[in-house]
């Protein structure tokens, strides 16, 4: 695991980038290594979250469709123990590594209530101890199916609250969102939208808006190893200083690469486990 390369590549390549440019550049204007560092966190800490729903979602599923059998990749190497009306996977405290090669460790609690398949069908996540590529995850994060009469679609309402993600460095970043997830079923398609706050890293107040649509490929987290948005915009303010980072995820290519601009500087960074 190589968490910590996340922020070590981060302030080489700034400091290289602005040579020359930031030194007549307002303060709100300038790309920094923080900058950099609050972007790549906030596009890992959304693209877990976004994971354990999706491993939620697809133990739910197995145990409401007794005929669907478990064939998540995520799953294999995880004790699920299902009662009615709940679930817990427990992925041990060694160490579960899925075939593509992220480890997790602790447990996802699951409850749901409702028809499985319709409308109001809902489903909670709370965490145990939970961490994925050394990244622990708290909160309690709940998942509303809503009415469509879309083909081959299907339409989440998620909320996150009391929210908290935390590095091996003991830094951590809090986080309340609301998102509105989309499956397009035909070709393992997410889309989401929404908005989300709470304090960086650096203990600073944050508020992220989703300006374009994320886009998330099933079939290319097999490629990446990350599932994380190929996709979409989303605009990232400090809330203390004004300052604003637009954070691009591409054009759908299978990869890691997103573009952060601040002001008139553009930075591309290839987000890590």
């Amino acid at each position: 695991m190589k968490t910590n390369n996340l922020f070590g590549k981060v302030t080489a390549f700034v400091a290289i980038a602005m040579v020359g440019l930031v030194v007549s550049c307002k303060d709100n204007e300038r790309l920094n290594s923080t900058d950099a560092s609050n972007a790549a966190s906030e596009s890992l800490t959304d693209s877990y979250y976004e994971d354990s729903d999706d491993i939620s979602l697809a133990a739910t599923d197995a145990a409401t469709a007794p005929a669907r059998a478990e064939t998540d990749d995520r799953l294999t190497c995880a004790t699920i123990t299902k009662e009615t009306g709940a679930i817990d996977i427990d992925f041990g405290t060694t160490g579960c590594t899925d075939p593509r090669g992220n480890i997790r460790i602790g447990i996802i609690h699951i409850t749901y209530s409702g028809t499985p398949g319709a409308a109001e069908f809902t489903v909670t996540e709370t965490f145990d101890g939970y961490s994925i590529n050394g990244i622990k995850l708290e909160g309690t994060r709940s998942i509303v199916r809503q009415a469509t009469d879309l083909a081959n679609t299907i339409i989440h309402n998620i909320s996150l609250t009391d929210g908290k993600a935390t590095w091996p460095d003991a830094s951590y970043a809090t986080r309340n969102a609301q998102f509105t997830r989309t499956v397009n079923t035909s070709d393992v398609t997410v889309t989401l939208t929404g908005s989300a706050s709470g304090v960086n890293r650096n203990g600073k107040s944050y508020t992220m808006d989703i300006t374009k649509a994320l886009v998330y490929k099933g079939s290319c987290a097999v490629t990446t190893k990350i599932y994380m948005a190929v996709e979409g915009t989303r605009l990232y303010t400090n809330t203390s200083t004004g300052k604003t980072l637009t954070i691009d995820y591409g054009s759908g290519d299978c990869d890691r690469t997103i573009s952060i601009t601040v002001g008139r500087i553009s930075f591309n960074y290839t987000v890590n486990k």
